[in-house]
């Protein structure tokens, strides 16, 4: 066999281990890449469940917060209207009481001087008062229902605010 055949098949074998240990490092080096990439990945999924659950932490805070304002504006507001009911009926009845006391009708309907209706004027007006005390607590409960509604509100902003 020739020398130059020789020569030239002994570069065809180092060339061919040469590239199969080529092959070999840049198989290590992309399994480093790979087990880099997988380790990267399962520390961002990591993150990203530990995200969640303080988003998720956050929201039942934000939650409890709102339903512990809206609880004690229900609380204030039954309070309100008990004691505006309370103040009305006493308003009431004290003012029909004292409308009563000082125009007391005679008893006796023929003694009525002519023109007069005779009837019960102090029925007709505690029927009136008592109206016009139903309109004054719808009122009434409107507002503080708006007012307690408002409180309740800015509670409710600066809890999910903090």
């Amino acid at each position: 066999m020739p020398a130059w055949l020789r020569y030239g098949a002994a570069a065809a074998v180092a060339a061919l281990a040469v590239w199969v240990a080529q092959g070999w490092r840049y198989e290590a080096r992309i399994a480093g890449m790979e087990r880099a990439w997988a380790q990267e990945r399962a520390e961002l999924a990591e993150a990203a469940r530990h995200a969640e659950a303080a988003a998720r932490a956050e929201e039942q805070r934000r939650q409890a917060a709102i339903e512990r304002v809206m609880q004690d504006a229900q609380k204030e507001l039954d309070a309100a209207l008990r004691r505006e009911r309370a103040a009305a009926d006493s308003r009431v009845r004290s003012a029909v009481a004292d409308y009563a006391a000082r125009h007391r009708c005679p008893s006796d309907p023929g003694s009525t001087a002519s023109g007069e209706a005779a009837g019960d004027p102090i029925g007709v007006l505690a029927e009136l008062l008592g109206e016009l005390d139903g309109l004054a607590e719808s009122y009434a409960a409107a507002a503080d229902r708006a007012r307690v509604a408002g409180f309740a509100c800015e509670r409710a902003y600066e809890s999910i605010t903090e």
